[in-house]
C-alpha cells in the first residue's frame, strides 16, 4: 500500500471536521466524495446527521484548491437536496462564501453555485439569497456580477413572483443599468424583461424608467416587444412538493382546483415601491402659510405643492388630520371693513358676504357692536369650495392621490370629507366634475372607503336640491357596485335597494336612469332573488327594462386551461434542465443547449465551435409545419459509420492527417467521389457534416480552407435540395472566412450558391444575428459586403426590409469601425436601386455626416423601379416559402399607429374649441409622418371616422386641414386605405361644391393621392354618384370632369368607364355655357 492510499485509509477514521479541514487536498477531497454520499443516502430530512453538517459547508466551499471546491458543492448540492427549511440556518453564511469564493470559478463551478441558489430558494431562504445578492452585484469584478444577476433571474422565472419578491429585486437593478460592463448590461435588461412577464410591463416602467439613462430606455422599450407571454412557476418550494406528494398518496382533489390554485394574481405596484414620508417636506415648505392666504395665487400654489407631494405611488402613513382640515377649511384674514361690505367690493365671496353683511345689519345691537374702519374679520372658507376654480380643483386632486397613496391608512379622513366632495358635485365645469369623479372613485378603489361606509352620505346627497348631485352620486355608487365582490354587495344590498327605488321616482330623467344603473350592477352580482322583495313595487315596464338592464352583460365563466407541469429539486439539479441566462431574454439570443451527455459533435462544434454558436437561431416557416432548421447532434463515429458505402475509409483518414498536403489531396479525392454519386441529395447532410468536423472550419491552412469551401460550394450548386439544416452548419464556419481576403471570393460565392438553394432572406436572418455577437470589423465589412451583392443578384423580393432597414440603423451605422459604417452605406444604396427613394426617410435621424454619405451613395445607385428582374432566382422548390415581401416599395416596413390614436385623442375631433380640433388633425400629420409616411391599416377606421365629420366643419380652413390629412393618409397607407377608409371618399367629393376655388383644388390633389394608392376603378362608383348630385354645383363639376378627362387620357383599356355614361348624360341636362365646355374638354 502506498503512502498516499494509507493516508487516505487513516483519514477516514477522523471526525468529519478534521478531515474536511484537512492539510492535504486528496484528503479534503475524499471528504467531500463521502459527504455527498452520505446526504445521498438520508431520507429523512429530520435526521439528526442533516443538523450537524450543516455547518461545516461555510468553510468547505471556500476551499483554495478548485477540484475539492467542487466536490464541496457537490457534497452541498446532496445536502440540500436530503434537507428541509430547517437548514435555512446556515444559508446566510454559505451564501456569502460561495458569492465571494465561487462566482468567479471556472464554468462548471459557477454552474454549480447557482445551483446551490437554486435550493436555498427551494428552501425558502429567500431573504438570505437577495441579501447576498445585493452583495454579490456590487462586485467590482464583472465576471462574478453576471452569474449573480443571472441566478435572480432563474429564480424568478422557476419560483415565480410570489417566492422571490420583484421588489427587492427593483431595488438592485438601477445601479445594475449604468456598469460600465457591457455583459452586466445585457444582464441586467434580461432581467427587466423578466421581471415584466410577472408584474407587468407598466409597473416595471413607471418605476425604473425615470432611473435609467435615455439610451437605456430606448433599448429597453425595443426589447420590451418581446416580452410576452403568461407568466407561471416552473418550479415549487420544497413544502409544497411536499404536500403534493402527501397528495398523491392519500387521493388529490379535482385538477380543476389545481389549475385554478396557479393562476397568476395581478401584481399591485403599491406593493412594489417603498412609502415615501411628505408629512417633512410639507412641514419645510410655505404650506400652512400660504394654505391660508387671502390671494389665490398663493392659496393654488399651495395645494399645487401638496398635489405634487401626494402623487407618490405610496405615501408612508401619519398623521393627515390636519392637512385634511386645511383642504376642507381654511382661515383667511381680511382687513374688511362694513362699508365695504356693502359696497360689494367682497362680492365674489358670496357666502362670507352674507356672514359679514348680517354682522353689519345687527350691529346696533350692543351684542354686535359696528366694528371700526379697517378692523380684521375671520373669513372661514373651504378651499374645496373655493371661488377660484383652479384652488378648488387642485384640493379634489390632492384628496385623491392622498386616498391613492395612503389607502386605508385615509380612511377616517375620507368619511370626513366625503360629504363636502359630494356637495360639491353641483360644480358642472368638465375640470371640476372630472377631478370629482376620479377622486371619488379612488377613494373607493383604494378601499379608503366602503359601501357600508358611505351608506347615510349617500342617503343625504340622493336628497339634494341640485339633480346633478343626485344622479352623479349614483353614478359613483353604480361604480362602487360594480368593483365590489359578491360578499360585500349580498351585505349592503339592503341598504342601497330602497335608496334607489326612491330614486326611481325622481322627476329628473338622469337621476331615475342612474338609480336603474345602481339597482342593475346590484343584479349582476346577486342576481335576482335577493331583490324580487324589494322590486315587487315596480311596475311591469321598470321591471322589463331592469331586466333587460341585468341580461346586457351576463358574466360567463373564464375557463382556465391546464398549468404546466411543474420541475423538482432533482429534476432541476441534474444536467438536463436547460439553465437560460437573463441575457438570453433579449432578441437575438437564446440558452445554449444543454451539454451532450455522450461523447457527441454538437452542431455548434461542427463550425469549430466559434461564436456562431451564440447566436439565436429561428425558424421559418413553409406552406405547412415551420421546417427544423436547427442540426442536432452526431458524433464523428456515427458520421464515418454512415458513410462508409459513399466514401473511401482512406479519404476520411486522409482528411483527419496532421499534413496539409494529404487533406489537400484527400479533399479533391472526396469532390471526386461526390461526383460519381448517383442519388447525392440522399446524402447531402451526412456530407456536410463531415466536411465541419474534418477537416472542419477552422483548419489553419489557407490552401486547405479554400478546398473546403469549394466542395461545399459544389455540393449545394450540384443537389436539387440543400436543406436550411444544412446552411445552418456551415455558416457558422463560413462567415469567419469573409474576413481573409485569401478566402473572401470562394466564401461569397459559397454564400451565394446558399442563398439559390433557400433564398437570401434566411441568410440575411442569420448574419444579422451573428454581428451583433461579433466584434471583428472585418468580418462585418466582409458580410455586408456579400449582402450588397445578394441584393443585386437577388433583388428585395426574398427580404424582410424592416430587419435589413433596422439593422443598418441601429447596427451598420452605429458601429466605430468606418470599414463597417461604409459597407452599411453600400448595402443602403443597393436597397435604393430596388426600393426607391422612400427608403431614405428611414434614414433621417441619424447623423448628418451619415445621411449626406447615404443621399450620395442612393445617387449612385438611382432607383430602377419594382418591375427590375433580378439576376439570379431561387430554385422554385423554396422560391414561394422565401419570398416574404413580394418586392419593390411594398416591401419597406409599415408602422402600427393604432396605440398612438386612443378613443380620448378621437374624441378632440369633436371638440367646440376650433383650435383644439385643428390641433387633433396636425395630430395625425405628426404620427404619420414619425412613422416615416409608411403605415398600417390596424387601428384607422374609427380615425377616418373622426375626420369625416371634419370634412363638414363650418371652420374651412380646418375642412382643408382634414383634406390634406386625408390624403397623407392614403399616401401612407397604401392600397389598405380603400377597406379602411370605409367611403369617406364620397364626403371627399362633396367639398368639389365649394364655391372656393382653394377648397377644389384641395379636394382634386386629395383624389390624386387616392388614385395613386389604389385603382381608378376603385372610385367610379363614388364619382358617378358624385356627378349625379345638385349640390356639386356647375364649378364643381367642371373640375371634376377636367380631373377625370386628365385620368382617363393614356389608358389603352378601362372596363369600368361604361358605368360613368348615365352620369355623365344626366350632367349634360345641365345647360350651363361653361359647364358644357368644361364637359366638352
Amino acid at each position: 500500500m502506498s503512502e498516499e492510499e494509507k493516508l487516505l485509509k487513516d483519514a477516514k477514521k477522523l471526525p468529519w471536521e478534521a478531515r474536511l479541514l484537512h492539510k492535504n487536498w486528496k484528503v479534503r477531497n475524499d471528504a467531500n466524495i463521502d459527504l455527498a454520499a452520505l446526504c445521498d443516502s438520508i431520507t429523512d430530512p429530520k435526521d439528526n446527521r442533516i443538523r450537524e453538517l450543516g455547518r461545516y459547508f461555510k468553510k468547505t466551499i471556500a476551499d483554495s484548491n478548485a477540484p475539492v471546491q467542487d466536490k464541496a458543492l457537490d457534497a452541498l448540492i446532496a445536502y440540500l437536496k436530503a434537507a428541509d427549511a430547517d437548514a435555512g440556518r446556515y444559508a446566510k453564511e454559505v451564501c456569502d462564501a460561495i458569492a465571494a469564493k465561487c462566482l468567479t470559478g471556472r464554468p462548471k463551478t459557477v454552474e454549480k453555485a447557482q445551483m446551490v441558489f437554486m435550493l436555498w430558494v427551494e428552501l425558502e431562504a429567500v431573504d438570505a439569497f437577495l441579501d447576498v445578492m445585493e452583495k454579490a452585484i456590487k462586485n467590482k469584478v464583472a465576471k462574478a456580477v453576471v452569474p449573480a444577476i443571472d441566478v435572480m433571474f432563474q429564480a424568478l422565472s422557476e419560483f415565480g413572483s410570489k417566492v422571490v419578491p420583484p421588489k427587492r429585486i427593483l431595488k438592485m437593478l438601477p445601479e445594475l443599468f449604468d456598469h460600465q460592463d457591457q455583459n452586466v448590461r445585457a444582464s441586467s435588461k434580461g432581467l427587466t424583461l423578466e421581471l415584466c412577464r410577472w408584474i407587468g410591463r407598466d409597473n416595471v416602467k413607471s418605476i425604473l424608467f425615470e432611473k435609467m439613462r435615455d439610451t437605456m430606455k430606448k433599448e429597453l422599450e425595443a426589447e420590451l416587444v418581446n416580452a410576452t407571454g403568461a407568466a407561471k412557476p416552473t418550479r415549487k418550494i420544497r413544502s409544497e412538493q411536499d404536500k403534493e406528494l402527501e397528495q398523491e398518496v392519500v387521493g388529490s382533489g379535482p385538477a380543476g382546483e389545481e389549475s385554478a390554485a396557479e393562476i397568476p394574481e395581478e401584481i399591485d405596484e403599491y406593493e412594489l415601491v417603498d412609502p415615501v414620508d411628505i408629512l417633512t417636506p410639507l412641514e419645510k415648505s410655505k404650506f400652512w402659510k400660504d394654505v391660508k392666504s387671502s390671494k389665490w395665487l398663493e392659496r393654488k400654489n399651495a395645494v399645487e405643492g401638496l398635489n405634487k407631494l401626494a402623487s407618490a405611488k405610496r405615501i408612508a402613513p401619519g398623521d393627515f388630520i390636519e392637512v385634511c382640515r386645511a383642504l376642507k377649511k381654511s382661515e383667511i384674514q381680511l382687513c374688511v371693513s362694513p362699508v365695504e361690505l356693502m359696497q360689494g367690493q367682497y362680492e365674489n365671496y358670496s357666502n362670507e358676504v352674507e356672514l359679514m353683511m348680517y354682522t353689519a345689519n345687527t350691529a346696533k345691537s350692543d351684542n354686535y357692536p359696528i366694528p371700526r374702519e379697517g378692523r380684521k374679520f375671520l373669513f372661514s372658507m373651504q378651499l374645496v369650495m373655493d371661488v377660484n376654480l383652479a384652488v378648488s380643483v387642485e384640493a379634489v386632486q390632492a384628496i385623491g392621490n392622498l386616498a391613492s397613496g395612503l389607502r386605508t391608512h385615509f380612511s377616517a379622513s375620507s368619511r370626513f370629507l366625503l360629504p363636502i366632495l359630494l356637495e360639491k358635485l353641483k360644480e358642472k365645469k368638465p375640470t371640476m366634475a372630472e377631478a370629482l369623479s376620479h377622486t371619488l372613485k379612488a377613494m373607493h378603489k383604494a378601499k379608503c372607503l366602503t359601501l357600508a361606509d358611505i351608506v347615510e352620505d349617500v342617503k343625504t346627497a340622493v336628497k339634494n336640491k341640485v339633480p346633478h348631485v343626485r344622479s352623479l352620486t349614483l353614478n359613483w355608487v353604480a361604480n362602487c357596485v360594480e368593483t365590489s365582490n359578491k360578499a360585500t354587495i349580498l351585505k349592503v344590498h339592503k341598504d342601497y335597494v330602497p335608496i334607489c327605488m326612491e330614486c326611481l321616482n325622481d322627476g329628473t330623467p338622469e337621476v331615475r336612469d342612474a338609480a336603474f344603473s345602481v339597482l342593475a350592477s346590484i343584479g349582476k352580482i346577486v342576481g335576482m332573488r335577493p331583490l324580487e322583495k324589494s322590486l315587487e313595487k315596480l311596475d311591469d315596464i321598470r321591471r322589463k327594462k331592469l331586466s333587460e338592464m341585468i341580461g346586457i352583460s351576463g358574466s360567463g365563466a373564464s375557463t382556465v386551461g391546464p398549468s404546466g407541469g411543474t420541475v423538482s429539486s432533482a429534476q432541476a439539479s441534474d444536467g438536463t434542465v436547460v439553465k437560460k441566462s437573463a441575457a438570453s431574454m433579449l432578441s437575438g439570443k437564446n440558452p445554449a443547449p444543454a451539454a451532450p451527455t455522450g461523447k457527441k459533435v454538437a452542431s455548434g462544434k461542427t463550425g469549430a465551435s466559434k461564436k456562431a454558436d451564440g447566436p439565436s437561431q429561428s425558424q421559418t416557416k413553409t406552406s405547412g409545419q415551420p421546417e427544423d432548421v436547427e442540426p442536432g447532434e452526431m458524433s464523428l463515429e456515427e458520421i464515418e459509420t454512415r458513410l462508409e458505402s459513399l466514401i473511401q475509409a482512406q479519404t476520411i483518414a486522409d482528411l483527419k492527417s496532421n499534413a496539409w498536403q494529404k487533406r489537400s489531396e484527400a479533399l479533391n479525392s472526396f469532390k471526386q467521389e461526390v461526383e460519381a454519386l448517383q442519388q447525392l441529395d440522399k446524402s447531402v447532410e451526412i456530407l456536410i457534416r463531415l466536411l465541419c468536423v474534418v477537416p472542419g472550419w477552422s483548419d489553419k491552412h489557407i490552401k486547405v480552407q479554400q478546398l473546403v469551401i469549394e466542395v461545399v460550394n459544389h455540393i449545394a450548386s450540384t443537389a436539387s435540395k440543400f436543406s436550411k439544416k444544412c446552411v445552418v452548419l456551415c455558416i457558422g464556419g463560413l462567415y469567419e472566412r469573409l474576413a481573409d481576403i485569401k478566402t473572401r471570393t470562394q466564401a461569397m460565392k459559397c454564400l451565394t450558391t446558399f442563398s439559390e438553394a433557400v433564398g437570401p432572406g434566411f441568410i440575411f436572418e442569420r448574419m444579422f444575428k451573428i454581428m451583433k455577437e461579433q466584434k471583428n470589423p472585418k468580418i462585418s465589412e466582409g458580410l455586408l459586403l456579400w449582402m450588397v451583392s445578394a441584393v443585386e443578384d437577388f433583388g428585395v423580393a426574398h427580404l424582410k426590409l424592416k430587419d435589413v432597414i433596422d439593422f443598418c440603423k441601429n447596427i451598420g451605422l452605429q458601429s466605430s469601425a468606418s470599414a463597417t459604417r461604409n459597407a452599411t452605406i453600400k448595402l443602403i444604396g443597393a436597397l435604393h436601386k430596388f426600393v426607391g427613394p422612400d427608403i431614405k426617410a428611414f434614414f433621417s435621424d441619424v447623423k448628418p455626416s451619415l445621411l449626406t454619405a447615404v443621399e450620395a451613395e442612393c445617387q449612385k445607385n438611382p432607383f430602377e423601379g419594382a418591375g427590375t428582374k433580378p439576376k439570379k432566382t431561387v430554385k422554385a422548390s423554396d422560391a414561394a416559402s422565401s419570398s416574404v415581401s413580394g418586392g419593390g416599395l411594398d416591401g419597406l416596413p409599415r408602422e402600427d399607429i393604432s396605440s398612438k390614436i386612443p378613443p380620448a385623442f378621437l374624441k378632440e375631433f369633436e371638440s367646440s374649441n376650433w383650435k383644439v380640433r385643428l390641433q387633433s388633425i396636425e395630430a395625425v400629420n405628426k404620427i404619420v409622418e414619425e412613422a416615416n409616411k409608411r403605415i398600417q391599416p390596424n387601428g384607422t377606421v374609427e380615425l377616418f371616422g373622426a375626420l369625416r365629420g371634419r370634412l363638414y366643419d363650418s371652420n374651412k380652413n380646418i375642412t382643408m386641414a382634414t383634406l390634406t390629412c386625408i390624403s397623407g393618409l392614403a399616401s401612407a397607407m397604401g392600397p389598405a386605405v380603400d377597406k379602411s377608409s370605409k367611403g369617406i371618399l364620397s364626403d371627399v367629393l362633396k367639398c368639389l361644391g365649394d364655391n372656393k376655388k382653394q377648397m377644389r383644388e384641395c379636394t382634386l390633389a386629395t383624389l390624386d393621392s387616392w388614385v395613386a394608392v389604389t385603382h381608378l376603378d376603385k372610385m367610379i362608383p363614388y364619382i358617378a354618384t358624385c356627378l349625379t348630385d345638385a349640390k356639386l354645383g356647375v364649378e364643381g363639376r367642371k373640375d371634376l370632369f377636367d380631373w377625370l378627362c386628365r385620368k382617363l387620357t393614356g389608358l389603352a383599356e378601362f372596363l369600368d368607364a361604361i358605368s360613368l355614361l348615365r352620369p355623365v348624360a344626366i350632367a349634360m341636362t345641365v345647360f350651363n355655357y361653361f359647364f358644357k365646355k368644361g364637359l366638352v374638354s
